[in-house]
């Protein structure tokens, strides 16, 4: 009987393993899907990743941003453990994925790289680069989700919530450098609610003048 016992406590904990395993795959789907849309992966990497690593910690999932050369491009990933997401390995046809990669790390594709501590800084300085804008969309609406989880289920670590805010500042000070017509293009991507979500958390920012009258117009 105790061996039965033990048995379905066992089979009990290698199911729970299993649904958390899938809980983060739901996750990372829902957060690539709801920030990249139908927005081409390449060149997106390092615009998923970071606020991909930083979600997935405020949902008590430990993971680390990664970096390397993959097809002799650089190129960011998720490390856990001896896994790895990769949520924009479709842009790279020698890694064969069609969507988001979960696995082993292929030393054979990605050759790893240590990661250089001005990696955020040297992304926000080209963050308003783009011409398509394709990296502010999406950091927009990475860190409007960010923000709208806090919201909702407010966060115990001080450490976490500073750097979300100054990640979302960050992006919304690169969005209001852009001229008018790339600012409404911009924000005409982004529902009203979390517009003025965005607004009442960041007044100063959101006092600029060229943004209100550019805001009043849209409606």
């Amino acid at each position: 009987m105790a061996g039965i016992d033990s048995y379905s406590w066992l089979r009990t904990f290698v199911d729970m393993l299993q649904n958390i395993d899938e809980e983060i795959k739901r996750i990372v789907r829902d957060f690539v899907h709801g920030t990249l849309g139908s927005i081409d992966t390449k060149c997106m990497c390092f615009n998923i990743c970071y606020p991909l690593h930083i979600y997935l910690k405020t949902k008590g999932v430990e993971n680390d941003l990664s970096c390397g050369e993959v097809s002799g491009r650089y190129h960011f990933w998720l490390t856990m453990g001896k896994e790895i997401i990769d949520p924009t390995a479709s842009q790279f046809s020698a890694l064969n994925c069609n969507e988001i990669y979960f696995g082993k790390l292929r030393v054979d594709k990605y050759d790893v790289k240590e990661l250089k501590p001005d990696s955020y800084v040297e992304w926000k300085k080209h963050l308003h680069k783009d011409d398509k804008r394709n990296a502010l969309i999406v950091s927009l609406k990475a860190g409007l989700l960010l923000l709208g989880d806090i919201q909702q289920n407010g966060y115990h670590d001080p450490e976490l919530q500073e750097t979300i805010s100054n990640y979302l500042s960050d992006v919304f000070t690169a969005s209001l450098g852009l001229p008018d017509i790339d600012i409404v293009n911009l924000f005409s991507t982004i529902p009203d609610k979390q517009v003025e979500l965005l607004i009442s958390c960041y007044p100063e920012e959101a006092s600029n003048e060229k943004l209100k009258a550019i805001l009043k117009n849209r409606k």
